[in-house]
């Protein structure tokens, strides 16, 4: 009886509309309050605490707006009294980007994929000691726990193009994903045209018509695996270029032309729907 008294009491207090982040349906009602922790510098924390009655069901994308704002919610614990259920909390982070998640064929296709909200922090800067010795940041992306994500995907916003290199699961109840920025302002600027030069005339000393298509192009350590000790190793300049398998058959050595630059097909192996191409 005390039970079900603390339930109703507490569910009398549950004045937000909550609605579904992707398709504006209508939820359920909550109660969403500010995350009790303080950060040593003083800043704001983009975090929030959900709590709902019991048998709530969350949004099945994890996505809900609150007062004309997106968040992302974690899974839901049960709170009890006397082994009687009477709330539900979860912890919720802010959606800063709206991105598109493709995958590698997706991307150099520059085709439809599945957009996706996420919560963006910035993690550390890696450096590319190898080709220009040049600081890239590195973010954490965190999704629900619904998302079909894998590792070697890419997110693309308005500003950023992406790549995810890990993924993990936190204990809320969130995909990480920590993500390798290859352009931004604007994200197009990792989106190429690539020409694969055809067959070798030695008499004309001239290349047959070739294939153009599109493609991603990213620092070769942002994307390299050795799958062989004879494998060449990655050198200063190289870059990775990714390729969708339906649209080009890439050779050894071959050819190609991006921006008015020749490139030389070091190595190329398939990757997901694609080809990932070693240009030197």
């Amino acid at each position: 009886y005390k039970a079900m008294k603390l339930k109703s009491a507490a569910r009398y207090f549950d004045t937000d509309t909550v609605t579904d982040g992707y398709t504006g349906a209508l939820l359920f009602k909550a109660q969403f309050s500010s995350y009790e922790g303080a950060a040593p510098d003083g800043s704001f924390q983009r975090r929030r605490v959900v709590s709902v009655a019991p048998g709530i069901v969350p949004a099945s994308r994890r996505v809900v707006v609150v007062q004309g704002m997106r968040w992302i919610m974690g899974e839901l614990v049960t709170d009890a009294f006397r082994d009687k259920p009477i709330r539900q909390t979860s912890a919720a982070k802010e959606a800063t980007d709206l991105f598109t998640l493709l995958t590698p064929a997706q991307a150099a296709l520059k085709s439809a994929g599945t957009p996706i909200y996420g919560h963006k922090q910035y993690l550390k800067d890696t450096v590319n000691s190898v080709t220009d010795s040049n600081y890239d940041p590195q973010y954490e992306v965190f999704f629900g726990i619904t998302e079909n994500l894998k590792a070697g995907y890419f997110l693309k916003s308005a500003q950023q193009y992406l790549h995810i290199r890990s993924l993990q699961y936190t204990n809320e109840g969130y995909w990480v994903a920590v993500s390798d920025e290859l352009a931004t302002n604007p994200a197009t600027d990792a989106e190429v045209t690539a020409t694969f030069a055809g067959v070798y005339d030695p008499v004309t000393e001239t290349h047959a018509a070739g294939v153009t298509t599109t493609g991603i192009m990213l620092d070769m350590y942002k994307l390299y695996n050795f799958n062989t000790e004879a494998d060449p190793r990655n050198q200063a300049g190289d870059m990775s270029l990714i390729v969708a398998k339906s649209a080009v058959t890439p050779k050894a050595d071959q050819l190609v032309t991006i921006a008015g630059v020749d490139w030389k097909n070091i190595k190329f192996t398939p990757y997901f729907d694609a080809w990932n191409i070693q240009l030197r």
